[in-house]
């Protein structure tokens, strides 16, 4: 933890520990080496976040740390106190500050200055690059655009179409579905006329076979009276 806080504070910055001490049991189960100078608390994974890698790895051999792991892809270095050694492919070196410059005038060159927007100034600005406009800032200095008369005309015609299409639409709509209950409610009537005369036969073959004969002798007592 001395050499930690010493590192700490010759970056002067502070340091996000990824993983220190890990137990036999832990370091088995993230993969780590038999032989992991982690397990006896010697060593730990520091991510680049907020570190320059060439800076951390001077200030981490001036230290004492001379054991460095590089694992750009991840995002971190592995110091640990020991024999010196290192491993993996090195971080990419990374683009330093803009220095401040003198910005050029771009308003007066790519577009009209509005007349609201003042003097502007020829100094480099906070974050802005001297090849930068103001349009890359954030501010957009031009007056906002407006709709020609002919274009406003045009834009109403469409809303005024687009309204009365969605009550025509409606109005379709509608009469499809009354169509399509005047054509059920025709179908269910038919059913019923067919059941009704259905009906009907039944009722007329019950009543026949009730006047039927109940033996030869009554038929043939119909046939001398001539009642059938």
């Amino acid at each position: 933890m001395d050499k930690l806080q010493s590192l700490r504070n010759r970056l002067g910055k502070p340091l996000i520990v990824r993983s220190a001490y890990r137990s036999p049991v832990h370091n088995r189960a993230v993969g780590g080496a038999p032989t992991s100078k982690h397990m006896l608390g010697t060593a730990f994974d520091i991510p680049m976040s907020n570190h320059d890698p060439l800076a951390f790895e001077a200030a981490a051999r001036a230290v004492g740390f001379l054991g460095l792991g590089f694992y750009p892809r991840s995002g971190f270095m592995h110091v640990y106190l020991g024999p010196a050694r290192q491993w993996g492919e090195r971080f990419p070196a990374r683009a330093t500050a803009f220095a401040a410059e003198v910005v050029q005038d771009v308003l007066s060159e790519t577009q009209p200055r509005h007349p609201s927007a003042g003097a502007v100034s020829r100094h480099a600005a906070p974050g802005v690059h001297r090849r930068g406009t103001w349009r890359d800032c954030g501010h957009d200095l031009r007056s906002p655009r407006r709709l020609a008369p002919g274009a406003k005309m045009i834009a109403g015609l469409v809303r005024t179409a687009l309204r009365y299409g969605a009550i025509a639409l409606t109005i379709i709509l509608f009469l499809l579905n009354l169509r399509r209950a005047g054509e059920q409610a025709g179908r269910l009537s038919e059913r019923l006329e067919t059941r009704e005369r259905s009906d009907a036969i039944h009722r007329k073959m019950l009543e026949a076979a009730s006047r039927r004969p109940a033996n030869r002798d009554a038929l043939a007592e119909r046939l001398r009276e001539g009642r059938f």
